[in-house]
């Protein structure tokens, strides 16, 4: 998993004897108890002497670990200062004023159709067997899953793409059986799923952004040569893109590829499965991100979303899912989504 690569990278650096450590956005896609070993381990080399460098996009990590902070803005020193600094204090250096992230109202969807539904659905995998789960997904409802890495959440947003099957039960879009149906099955019916690595998974390396626009066509490969680059040229506008259309994506920083994505999102989804859609990026490039996904549910679109974010989780939910050792609990009351209740809820503890 992305958690347990970065841990792998930490500990290979470590064991060759480093005295200078560089880590950049070292907790993307690690939870908070292996956040907060890495960090006690990060105060006790630095205590021993050692210098860390940590390049993040996450306010609370710079908050929570560094004695200074040096903001960078294209290219250029922007701003310095000694910590302790509120969180204000810092999106105020980075952007030039403080930010509002993006609200959302909680309206009462239990009269709008169910898009999906799944009904004691299993989803088959060796390493996690997973416990049947019961679940209706209403159009224009934001579901949130959070978990400690590996406990299921993953397996659940796949298993409602079609990109891992069922040991049992069903999964249903609106009145249609999708069981033994592949992912294309499901992209005609309107379901997106989005992987949490963007290159891994998501784009293509080597290909340029030209190329994934005409790949991301519902009717094939009408779109070619200058009809396409205008295509691409008009969504780096609509989108914001830092990037040409001639540009190979890996080229692209993490905030731009994950704009990328989205611009490449049909228009009215019925359906979307996002896995971490925020990860990585800055505070401005999350809330972008966030609009654009709010706008697309409020016409109707249903969304299931990953995030080791226990703010954002709390921020944009309508109810949340708890995945915990296989197992899925549903927190549907809004006065119980709390950061403190989530977070004993991930560790296991479903009362406190």
């Amino acid at each position: 998993s992305i958690a347990q690569r970065q841990q792998m990278e930490i500990i290979r650096l470590l064991a060759a004897g480093i005295r200078a450590l560089i880590l950049d956005e070292p907790t993307t896609g690690i939870s908070a108890d292996q956040k907060e070993m890495l960090f006690n381990t990060l105060r006790g080399l630095a205590a021993e002497g050692m210098t860390i460098l940590l390049v993040s996009h996450k306010l609370e990590d710079v908050l929570a670990l560094c004695h200074e902070v040096v903001v960078l803005r294209a290219g250029a020193v922007v701003g310095a200062r000694a910590l302790p600094a509120t969180r204000q204090e810092l999106v105020a250096l980075m952007f030039g004023q403080a930010l509002a992230l993006p609200a959302r109202d909680h309206k009462d969807l239990s009269a709008a159709p169910v898009v999906l539904e799944l009904r004691q659905a299993a989803p088959a995998d060796d390493r996690l067997p997973m416990a049947p789960v019961t679940l209706q997904v209403r159009a224009g409802e934001v579901i949130g899953l959070a978990g400690l890495d590996g406990s299921g959440q993953e397996l659940l947003m796949r298993a409602c793409a079609g990109l891992v099957p069922l040991r049992g039960g069903s999964v249903r879009l609106r009145d249609l059986t999708m069981n033994g149906r592949t992912y294309r099955d499901f992209m005609a019916q309107g379901v997106i799923f989005g992987a949490a690595g963007r290159l891994e998974e998501g784009l293509i390396a080597g290909l340029t952004l030209t190329e994934h626009f005409m790949l991301a066509q519902q009717r094939g490969w009408r779109l070619r040569g200058q009809p396409a680059r205008q295509v691409t040229r008009e969504r780096i506008q609509h989108y914001d893109i830092r990037g040409a259309a001639d540009d190979p994506i890996e080229a692209l920083s993490g905030g731009n590829q994950q704009r990328v994505l989205m611009a490449m999102l049909p228009e009215r989804p019925a359906v979307m499965l996002l896995e971490q859609p925020t990860r990585g990026l800055d505070v401005d490039s999350a809330a972008w991100i966030w609009q654009q996904l709010v706008a697309k549910c409020a016409a109707g679109a249903a969304l299931l979303f990953s995030s080791a974010d226990l703010d954002e989780l709390v921020t944009y939910s309508d109810r949340i899912l708890v995945c915990y050792a296989g197992r899925v609990y549903e927190i549907a009351d809004r006065a119980r989504m709390t950061v403190s209740h989530l977070g004993h809820a991930i560790g296991g503890d479903f009362a406190g």
